[in-house]
């Protein structure tokens, strides 16, 4: 006699493991507790997508999806407004959606062993983020704007694009305070060079003006 496979469901503690499950999909069952479900442990399966109904989970605190095939993170991870750490570590990924942003209470973000090239610049306005690991990925690199996060802590870059190693030194790729101070004073840098772009771009106006007026005299 077949013994009937049982439901997922999170426990009294709003808690749910589903890792080492050999899983191709998210079972919809998982969906089914918006108001329940507080901790998610996917990891260690083969999962290639975190879908749409991820948004569907609005309490959801902790999200453990690593070690899987993940190709794809859905923008509705946006829903997810109670989210305070996303493991996303060894998988597939060649891009994060801006839309996690929108999840303000992130104090943590693992993307380490993807195949990210880039980052989303809407990460600096993170609020409460603390620790942010980017190791062994394609980055060629960083938003500068992560130097002005009082908040963060930890933000880790090894083994990246060699172009990264232009921007933030192979040997301080793991060391917090470096790499902010390495932003810092390029994003120091930039606003200096965009100020001197824009004061060039209205003296041409100026000379333009007067030339023009000048033109008009003489006619």
């Amino acid at each position: 006699m077949e013994t009937e496979e049982t439901a997922p469901i999170p426990d009294e503690y709003g808690q749910l493991s589903l890792c080492y499950q050999e899983l191709q999909t998210i079972p919809n069952e998982v969906f089914s507790y918006p108001h329940s479900m507080l901790r998610l442990n996917l990891s260690h399966n083969n999962l290639t997508e975190l879908p749409r109904e991820i948004g569907a989970l609005i309490l959801l605190r902790d999200l453990d999806v690593s070690n899987n095939r993940l190709q794809r993170v859905d923008p509705s991870i946006s829903a997810c407004i109670r989210l305070r750490r996303i493991l996303l570590s060894n998988n597939e990924l060649l891009n994060i959606p801006s839309e996690l942003s929108s999840c303000a209470m992130l104090e943590e973000i693992h993307l380490r062993h993807n195949r990210l090239e880039e980052i989303p610049q809407s990460f600096a306005t993170l609020p409460a983020l603390s620790e942010l690991r980017l190791d062994n990925n394609n980055l060629s690199q960083l938003p500068t704007s992560l130097s002005l996060m009082p908040t963060l802590s930890v933000i880790t870059c090894n083994n990246n694009n060699t172009a990264l190693d232009a921007m933030i030194p192979a040997n301080i790729q793991s060391k917090s305070l470096m790499i902010k101070w390495c932003l810092s004073m390029l994003h120091e840098y930039n606003q200096k060079e965009e100020a001197a772009r824009t004061t060039c771009q209205e003296l041409q106006d100026q000379a333009a003006s007067a030339a023009n007026e000048q033109q008009h005299l003489e006619e």
